[in-house]
């Protein structure tokens, strides 16, 4: 059995898809502006879609890797670069190709890359200002693909220093993690914010800490499985009502220091709170099937979709609102499949490759 199917969870790849659709959701309402301006109000539910991407993501990376800990009581560096190869061959090869495509484009004045840089090639596009529009979305993209580099680096170095304690690794690391993110945004903070979007919620530095809450959480049902399963439905009440709370004194700029320094401390422990429900939640044979088609062509459908919004907003712009609310729809809809086109074109030939070598 490989890896993929190991760690396949039909309830995760449900969320997988609802936080997809919330995201290119947010992003079609590129259509309904001008006509549903109130349609904007999602983003309440939309902005939480990608800490749920991230929360996910630690889960599942930190299981993977914890489970190696686990079969040596040790990380060799071998263990680290094949995770390495598996996270590249997912996540590079449709990346790079995104981003010639879309300097294809650019040459024709299709698409808009005045702003690319030879750092969006190692990830660094988003290091210390989110304010990006080649490729905007890859914020979220190269957040989680320093924490794929770092975090086996860390575990690796927190295993030679802490030689005879007793004191779980993962712990140590987590703690470390968080208290680093915290400090970074401290010195972003007193060093001013022009912009919170920018500076704060897609800044490398600022939002280092968004993925291992999810392995925060891998650890807490690893340790209290049957707690975690009988409160899953109080715990999702619970996680909704806190980010909702959070994130309506957040808009409202009660307080700077939440903003930027507390929100991002606290939002991705409540979002947690919400998976135990995904990760127990079952459904009919076919609706998985689904779910679960869908979630393997996920990334390439992210990847694609925001280029692809932008480029059709440009040259369909609606005229009433039942055309704004078509072009809307179809516009979706025309996401998924050009993103599964890609999946099936680019990424799953090369994912196929991926254990021949």
């Amino acid at each position: 059995m490989n890896e993929n199917n190991i760690w396949r969870n039909p309830g995760l790849d449900v969320l997988r898809a609802a936080c997809l659709f919330l995201v290119m959701l947010q992003h079609s309402f590129l259509f309904t502006d001008s006509y549903f301006p109130k349609f904007r109000m999602m983003w309440y539910l939309s902005h939480a879609a990608l800490d749920l991407f991230f929360i996910l993501s630690g889960f599942l990376i930190g299981g993977i890797i914890e489970k190696k800990y686990r079969e040596n009581n040790s990380i060799a560096v071998k263990d680290i670069f094949k995770f390495y190869k598996r996270r590249w061959f997912k996540t590079v090869p449709m990346y790079f190709f995104t981003i010639i495509i879309c300097l294809l484009l650019s040459n024709f004045k299709i698409y808009d890359a005045t702003d690319f840089s030879w750092k969006f090639l190692v990830f660094l596009q988003n290091l210390t200002k989110g304010n990006i529009f080649f490729l905007g979305h890859t914020y979220s993209l190269t957040i989680e693909e320093w924490f794929y580099i770092f975090f086996p680096m860390a575990l690796y170095l927190v295993l030679k220093f802490k030689k005879g304690s007793r004191t779980n690794p993962f712990y140590i690391l987590i703690i470390t993690w968080i208290l680093v993110a915290i400090l970074f945004r401290l010195l972003k903070h007193y060093n001013g914010v022009d912009n919170w979007d920018a500076d704060i919620r897609k800044t490398i530095l600022t939002r280092i800490d968004a993925t291992i809450y999810g392995v925060l959480f891998y650890f807490i049902n690893l340790k209290i499985p049957h707690f975690v399963k009988k409160h899953r439905v109080l715990l999702f009440c619970i996680g909704i009502t806190l980010y909702l709370s959070c994130t309506l004194i957040m808009k409202n700029k009660i307080s700077l220091f939440f903003n930027d320094v507390v929100y991002y401390s606290v939002i991705p422990l409540f979002i947690s709170f919400i998976m135990p429900f995904f990760v127990h939640l079952r459904l009919p044979d076919f609706l998985e099937k689904t779910f679960t088609f869908q979630s393997l062509a996920s990334y390439s459908i992210y990847l694609i979709h925001l280029p692809f919004l932008t480029i059709l907003f440009k040259y369909f712009k609606p005229v009433s609102k039942l055309d704004s609310l078509f072009l809307m729809t179809t516009s979706i809809l025309s996401c998924y499949l050009l993103g599964i086109f890609f999946y099936k074109l680019i990424e799953k030939p090369i994912m196929d490759l991926r254990d021949k070598f």
